[in-house]
C-alpha cells in the first residue's frame, strides 16, 4: 500500500506527477519478485526437509499463498475456526459476540492505537521540525533508506504523507521515497501484530520488509542518486 502518497504527488502538479508511473512501477515490480522469491525459498526448504524425512505420511503444511487460501477456504466449515485477520477464535453459535461484540472491540483496539501512534509521530514532527528533517537528510543520502523505511513502518497515513512531502521538498532522493512507501503496509501490520500467538511470523514478516525496502532504496539511490 501507499496510503495517500500517490494523492500527494498527483496532486503536487507535474513536479510531483511525473514521478506518479516510476513509483507505482517499483512497488508493483518489487511486490511480484519478492512474492515469487520467497515461495521459491520456501519450496526448495520443503525439498530438502522431504530428503531427510523417514515418513511420506506427514501433513502437508501450506507454504505458498495460494496454499494457504486454499486451507482457509476448505476450514471455513469447520467449527470453532480461526479468523485469519484478527487471530481469535469466533463461535458461530453466539452471534451477538460473533457478529457485534467481537468487531467493535477490534476496531476499538485499533482506532486506539491509530491514534496513540498520531500523538507520537505528531509530537515528533513538532519538536524536530519539518525543516530540521529535511536538512538532516540532504546530507546523509545513504542513511536516507534506514530512516524512510523505519518511518514507512508506522502504521499511519501520516508516515507516507511525510516522506512523500519531503521528497517533493527536495529533501530526500527517489529511491529513499520508494523505500519508505515500500515498507508502508498501511494497517496492515496492526492486523498482523493483533495475532500475538505467532509474534515470530510476525517479526519475520516486518523484518523482511524493512529489509527489503532498505536495499531497494540503496539500489536506486546507488543507480540515480539525484534530488528532485
Amino acid at each position: 500500500t501507499r496510503d495517500e502518497a500517490f494523492i500527494v504527488l498527483l496532486s503536487s502538479g507535474a513536479d510531483g506527477a511525473v514521478w506518479f508511473l516510476p513509483l507505482v512501477l517499483v512497488k508493483i515490480a518489487v511486490g511480484v519478485a519478492l512474492g515469487y522469491a520467497v515461495d521459491g525459498i520456501l519450496k526448495l526448504i520443503k525439498k530438502d526437509k522431504q530428503t531427510v524425512q523417514v515418513s511420506v505420511l506427514e501433513e502437508k503444511k501450506p507454504l505458498t499463498v495460494h496454499e494457504i487460501f486454499i486451507q482457509n477456504v476448505l476450514a471455513e466449515d469447520e467449527e470453532d475456526v480461526e479468523c485469519t485477520s484478527c487471530g481469535r477464535t469466533h463461535d458461530d453459535k453466539k452471534p451477538f459476540r460473533t457478529y457485534f461484540l467481537s468487531p467493535l472491540l477490534h476496531s476499538l483496539k485499533v482506532a486506539a492505537f491509530i491514534l496513540a501512534v498520531n500523538i507520537l509521530l505528531g509530537t515528533i514532527i513538532h519538536f524536530i521540525g519539518e525543516d530540521t528533517f529535511q536538512t538532516f537528510m540532504q546530507k546523509n543520502l545513504y542513511l536516507q533508506p534506514i530512516i524512510t523505511s523505519a518511518i514507512g513502518l508506522i502504521p499511519n497515513c501520516a508516515s507516507s504523507v511525510v516522506i512523500t512531502q519531503t521528497f517533493l521538498g527536495g529533501g530526500i532522493s527517489f529511491g529513499s521515497l520508494a523505500a519508505g512507501l515500500c515498507a508502508n503496509a498501511g494497517l496492515g501490520f496492526v492486523v498482523l501484530l493483533k495475532n500475538t500467538k505467532k509474534w515470530k511470523r510476525n517479526l519475520i514478516l516486518i523484518a523482511i520488509s524493512y529489509l527489503t525496502s532498505v536495499a531497494i532504496g540503496f539500489l536506486i539511490n546507488l543507480v540515480y542518486p539525484i534530488f528532485v
